[in-house]
């Protein structure tokens, strides 16, 4: 029975286009950094120099036909028992996991006490679910976002002393600090059935929040409808898209109808990137955020 399972959880694990630099192998783990994005719908490692940050190697799987947080947990974990990346002694390790579970909450007013309290303001929370918090101390605010229990115990016992994040604390981070503010600017962070938009106004955090979507239309409805509560005009604004999601594709097409200045993110400023790297770089962006 149990080989059976496994089997049923790696089919719903499929292997994503993978990036491996020319002439590279793994030698010393020691050498080199792993991190991981996990959300509802994907897995992804990355491995790079622990020094320098060049990037190494990427492997995504794509989830498909998971249909309980229970199933979620199994292919994780399905995924973790068939890669040879979980076994190494990597001089780092982090993972930055995405949970609709959210919220921020100004410094102030956090209590490390109060964390589920505070959270279930805001969100459902299940009773075998662990709540976390991030600071932002630069920012003066707490990200607090749950998570299964029983996945952060598979985790622990697969990455023991691993770093931990929610996906978009690092994101945020990198936004608010990033040289090329503008005013005007929203970001979208784009997966296969949610979106997280993110406003700034006067390098503040003003807006933040997880939409799920089933169709085009159905970003385009929740994109405009925020914009119409920020009081933004979508003639006047930029649009910078990230994940993975593509020029062509019906939702940036779409996107493109309403809101006239739409820009994808470049290549992450603190990585480096070899001449072979095919990848785009909006492409797992809150993966190199972490």
């Amino acid at each position: 029975m149990a080989q059976m399972e496994k089997a049923i959880n790696l089919n719903k694990a499929i292997v994503g286009a993978a990036y491996q630099a020319r002439g590279w192998s793994m030698s010393n783990a020691g050498e080199y950094k792993l991190q991981v994005l996990i959300t509802p719908d994907q897995l992804v490692f990355l491995v790079a120099e622990a020094e320098s940050k060049k990037v190494l190697m990427i492997q995504p799987y794509h989830f498909k036909g998971v249909s309980s947080t229970e199933e979620w947990v199994r292919v994780i974990n399905s995924v973790f028992e068939q890669s040879s990346l979980a076994y190494n002694d990597f001089a780092e390790r982090k993972i930055g996991l995405f949970s609709a579970a959210f919220t921020l909450l100004p410094s102030p007013f956090f209590d490390s006490s109060l964390k589920r309290t505070s959270l279930s303001f805001h969100t459902e929370i299940k009773s075998s679910d662990q709540v976390l918090s991030d600071e932002l101390r630069a920012h003066n605010m707490h990200l607090l976002y749950a998570l299964p229990g029983d996945l952060l115990l598979k985790l622990s016992s697969w990455l023991p002393g691993m770093e931990i994040h929610h996906s978009l604390t690092g994101l945020l981070q990198y936004l608010m600090n990033n040289d090329d503010y503008k005013p005007n600017h929203i970001y979208t962070y784009i997966q296969s059935n949610s979106f997280q938009l993110i406003y700034f106004k006067d390098k503040s955090l003003r807006f933040c929040n997880n939409f799920n979507y089933s169709s085009t239309e159905d970003f385009i409805y929740h994109l405009l409808f925020a914009c119409k509560q920020l009081h933004l005009d979508p003639e006047k604004l930029t649009l910078t898209m990230m994940g993975e999601i593509m020029k062509d594709s019906s939702l940036h097409q779409l996107a493109f109808k309403y809101v006239r200045n739409i820009e994808f993110a470049g290549f992450h400023k603190n990585w480096k990137f070899t001449d072979d790297y095919a990848l785009p770089g909006h492409f797992f962006f809150t993966l190199f955020c972490l």
